[in-house]
């Protein structure tokens, strides 16, 4: 890759649609859904994860902050975390259909 590619993320409305308790059946509503579906269309799979260590993968674009500005993720990555840290937490979460539970997370 040249160029590091460009991801465009609505942390809010991916926020919003968790809150609602919802299951991302189509894999548009999620940071993991919106993510994915960029580096798909960029057509930078899998090569965009083979890094140097500690490397970022992508940028982050935020999409639907006030004003209706995108801010730039270039700050000490910090944005780039937040992103992988959702997108993990919804891994996890019961809205993305993707991973079965083990009989343990299933009990409670």
């Amino acid at each position: 890759l040249s160029e590091m590619a460009s991801v465009a993320v609505n942390l809010k409305a991916a926020s919003a649609f968790l809150n609602q308790g919802r299951v991302d059946w189509q894999l548009r509503e999620t940071v993991f859904a919106q993510v994915m579906r960029e580096l798909t269309a960029k057509r930078v799979l899998p090569q965009v994860f083979r890094q140097k260590w500690q490397a970022r993968a992508f940028k982050v674009v935020l999409k639907g902050e006030p004003g209706g500005t995108a801010a730039s993720g270039d700050d000490a990555s910090s944005l780039y975390h937040e992103v992988l840290e959702v997108l993990v937490r919804e891994l996890h979460s019961r809205a993305l259909p993707l991973l079965v539970p083990c009989p343990n997370a299933r009990r409670g």
